[in-house]
C-alpha cells in the first residue's frame, strides 16, 4: 500500500513519501468520500482502489492509500464502503471487520513524530489543567455539533471542581499525560456504568487532549497505559460513549481496536439531544 496526497484539484495526486507532507499523526479511514477503483487503462479489470484516509487531528481528508487487489484487505474494503458511504445505497448487514483494516491502516502508516510524554497517575494539583483541556477539547472537537452558546459557557472552574473531587475520591480513576512539563492530555476510566454491566466489565469514561497537541500520538498513549492499566485491575472488557457525530473520535477508537456496538441512547447537550454511540473491546491477556 502507498499513501497519496490530493492536491487542490481533485484528480491531481502527490507521489511522495509520507514525511515529505506528514509533521505526524496517524490515518483513518475516512468514511466521507467515495472510494474510487482502479481500472487497468481505465475502463479493463479493476486492479486496486483509491481508499480515502484522513490525517489525525484534520476534519476534512485530502490523503489517499492505494490498496492493489490482491492486498487481503481489498474486498473488506471495498464492502465497508458499501456499507458505510453516505451516498451508498442501504445494504444488509455483511461480515467486514472495520476496526480490524482501521488499525492495520494506522499500523502500517504510523505517526512521524517519536512521542515524547510520560503517563502518571493524577493528583488534585492537576485538577486545574484537566479542567482547561475538558473545556478547550470540547470548544474544539464538537464545534458544529453542540449548540455553539453552550460550547462558549462552559466552565473551567466547575470542572476543575468536578475532577478535584472525582481525584480525591479515586474514581474514575485518572491518568495524566506530560509533555516538556505541561499536562497536554488525559483520560479517565474505571468499571462500567451501563446497567446491568458485569463486574469484570471497564469503561472508558473520557479522554481529551489539548487540541495544540493532536496529532502528537498523545492519545494513543493515554489510551495504551490506560488499557494495560484495565488488564492489570482484572476486566476483561471495556466499552465507551461517544457522540454519534463526532467522526475523529470515532476514527480513533476504530484504529484502536473498539468495534460498533448495538445499543444507542439520547443525550441532552445545551438543549439538543444528540444520539450517542457505543464502542467496546475485549481485553486479551
Amino acid at each position: 500500500m502507498r499513501l497519496f496526497k490530493v492536491e487542490h484539484h481533485p484528480k491531481r495526486i502527490a507521489i511522495c513519501g509520507v514525511d515529505t507532507f506528514v509533521v505526524g499523526g496517524a490515518f483513518f479511514l475516512d468514511f466521507s468520500r467515495p472510494l474510487e477503483l482502479r481500472r487497468w487503462l481505465g475502463v479493463g479489470p479493476v486492479i486496486g482502489a483509491f481508499v480515502p484516509v484522513v490525517h489525525e487531528g484534520q476534519s476534512r481528508g485530502d490523503y489517499i492509500v492505494e490498496v492493489e487487489r490482491g492486498n487481503p484487505y481489498f474486498a473488506d474494503i471495498r464492502e465497508l464502503w458499501r456499507l458505510r458511504y453516505p451516498m451508498a445505497p442501504r445494504a444488509p448487514a455483511a461480515e467486514a471487520d472495520g476496526s480490524k483494516i482501521a488499525a492495520d491502516f494506522a499500523s502500517q502508516f504510523p505517526d512521524q513524530t517519536q512521542v515524547s510524554v510520560h503517563i502518571r497517575t493524577a493528583t488534585i494539583e492537576d485538577a486545574p489543567a484537566i479542567a482547561r483541556i475538558h473545556v478547550s477539547s470540547w470548544q474544539e472537537a464538537y464545534r458544529g455539533v453542540v449548540p455553539d452558546e453552550h460550547l462558549r459557557n462552559l466552565s473551567v472552574e466547575a470542572r476543575r471542581s468536578m475532577w478535584h473531587a472525582s481525584i480525591t475520591k479515586g474514581s474514575p480513576i485518572v491518568l495524566v499525560a506530560h509533555e516538556a512539563g505541561e499536562i497536554v492530555g488525559w483520560i479517565a476510566f474505571d468499571r462500567c456504568r451501563d446497567e446491568g454491566s458485569s463486574t469484570d466489565a471497564a469503561e472508558v469514561w473520557t479522554i481529551y487532549v489539548s487540541p495544540e497537541s493532536w496529532g502528537k500520538g498523545v492519545g494513543r498513549e493515554l489510551m495504551r497505559q490506560a488499557l494495560d492499566e484495565l488488564r492489570r485491575r482484572g476486566f476483561t472488557s471495556v466499552s465507551l460513549w461517544v457522540l454519534a457525530k463526532n467522526e475523529s473520535g470515532r476514527r480513533f477508537y476504530e484504529s484502536g481496536g473498539f468495534s460498533l456496538d448495538t445499543p444507542t441512547k439520547t443525550v441532552d447537550v445545551g438543549g439538543l439531544p444528540l444520539e450517542e454511540v457505543r464502542y467496546v473491546m475485549q481485553l486479551a491477556g
